[in-house]
């Protein structure tokens, strides 16, 4: 939900003004998540689209480890 969320945002708004709006979403989304302080810690320091994702899919990937 995150990731679609933040394309629809970029796709809406442009970058970087889409992905900061998504911000104030990413408690929501991560709530109760082992391990998510430190994903939106480096998501509230990322303002482009491709960092955001990429990010998303670092934090998938030590999940599924």
């Amino acid at each position: 939900l995150c990731r679609e969320h933040l394309c629809a945002s970029v796709e809406a708004r442009g970058e970087p003004f889409g992905v900061r709006i998504v911000r104030r979403h990413l408690a929501g989304y991560l709530q109760g998540v082992r391990g998510a302080a430190a994903l939106r810690r480096a998501l509230n320091g990322c303002d482009c689209l491709a960092g955001c994702l990429e990010l998303c899919d670092r934090f998938e990937g030590l999940r599924a480890a």
